[in-house]
């Protein structure tokens, strides 16, 4: 395996150019949700230039296979192509401009996948099988992995396991560069949920002749509130939170007729999220007897936790500590409650999800969020590389 490291350190050393002008060009114009022509089309040239067939998703999403020399299983690599619509505050001297930004770090998880595709494409007589790759849109906003799902990126060939990376949101516990993987959730479960309060509006100055929805819509914050307390307690590694208020009116001599109710459930495990969602339903439901208000609860977002499987898990890991010298490699026993499309591969093929961390002042969904090129890219797409060809060898 000396030999195969060398000469992946060797090709990675020459990309790296390459990977820091592609990244500065992606981060420079984000693009949101499907609507990525200028990001898609550059992966598409790129990958054209190299003679690395692909097919298009929707004209935007992107699905290829580089075919090893010898016959052997198929291993999907992931990343995801979209930005958020956040103006930059970073004053890098390629900040994007357009009122959109990368700030949770997709322009280097698109960036590491391309330059890893067009380094595994030179070392076909180290692949056993196949190696997919997938560019996917939007998966911040509306699970772009679901459509990519139904273009039937699992089949033709059937992919026998996945892998993703994703930047490590800064934390004291880590230093910049390392690379970091969790056993069992690499992100959490979300059910995210709106609560419906409908009362019968009126002038301040006469309550008695009106219905005022923002009485039990408190009521409902305090108890999930009392649960979010309890969950700090017990330091459990799940969520039950309100973020959003949005009554039909917010002047304040009037009684809205309606309040909304935002909010989310957060677990790791599929038993906490049924115990977490019953508590919910019981709230609403106690308040419900209290008030003339109708009160409805409606769930609409449900995304599984995102898994990783112990033996991919325990590939990457090895990989990454016999190629990355420069830093170490990490299995955290922490867990992060953010939410990742990924899962919904994960739930069908296993898989594993692993990051290089950033700065600890970095943090997703920031305006001021950076991606150091010389910190994370050497690490991230050697990590890539060699989990990639070891995860084929293993042939579990």
């Amino acid at each position: 395996m000396t030999e195969l490291i060398d000469k992946i350190n060797k090709l990675v050393n020459g990309k790296l150019d390459f990977a820091y002008q592609t990244f500065k060009k992606i981060h420079a114009f984000p693009e949101t949700g499907w609507n990525l022509p200028v990001t898609s089309k550059l992966i598409q040239t790129i990958l054209k230039n190299n003679e690395i067939k692909f097919e298009l998703v929707e004209d935007v999403g992107i699905i290829g296979i580089i075919k090893g020399d010898k016959p052997g299983k198929c291993v999907l690599l992931r990343a995801d192509m979209d930005a958020l619509p956040i103006k930059e505050m970073t004053n890098l001297p390629y900040q994007s401009t357009n009122g959109n930004m990368h700030a949770c770090g997709h322009d280097g998880h698109t960036t590491t996948l391309l330059t890893a595709i067009l380094i595994l494409n030179q070392l076909k007589s180290e692949i056993k099988g196949s190696v997919k790759f997938m560019f996917q849109p939007d998966e911040e906003c509306d699970c772009g992995m679901k459509r990519m799902l139904n273009a039937n990126v699992l089949k033709n060939p059937k992919v026998d396991y996945a892998l993703a990376i994703h930047c490590g949101t800064g934390d004291d516990k880590f230093k910049e560069g390392d690379v970091v993987a969790r056993k069992g959730a690499a992100f959490a479960s979300i059910a995210d949920f709106k609560i419906y309060i409908q009362g019968n509006g009126g002038h301040i100055s006469r309550p008695n002749k009106a219905i005022n929805p923002l009485y039990p819509a408190s009521e409902i914050i305090n108890e999930v509130k009392k649960v979010e307390m309890e969950l700090a307690k017990k330091k459990s590694w799940n969520v039950l939170g309100i973020g959003g208020v949005n009554p039909d009116s917010q002047k304040g001599n009037v009684i809205p007729n309606n309040v909304m109710l935002a909010g989310s459930i957060r677990t790791v495990d599929p038993n906490s999220q049924k115990v977490l969602k019953e508590k919910l339903t019981s709230i609403v439901n106690k308040i419900k007897k209290t008030t003339k208000a109708k009160i409805t609860l409606k769930w609409t977002l449900n995304y599984p936790a995102s898994m990783n499987d112990d033996k991919v898990l325990n590939i990457v890991l090895k990989s990454s500590k016999e190629i990355v010298k420069s830093n170490p490699t990490i299995l955290a026993t922490d867990k992060i409650m953010g939410g990742e499309d990924f899962a919904f591969v994960a739930c069908q093929v296993p898989s594993c999800m692993y990051h290089i961390q950033l700065d600890k002042n970095s943090f997703w969904h920031n305006a001021t969020m950076k991606i150091n090129p010389e910190k994370y890219f050497p690490n991230a797409i050697k990590t890539m590389v060699y989990s990639t060809i070891s995860l084929l060898k293993s042939n579990f």
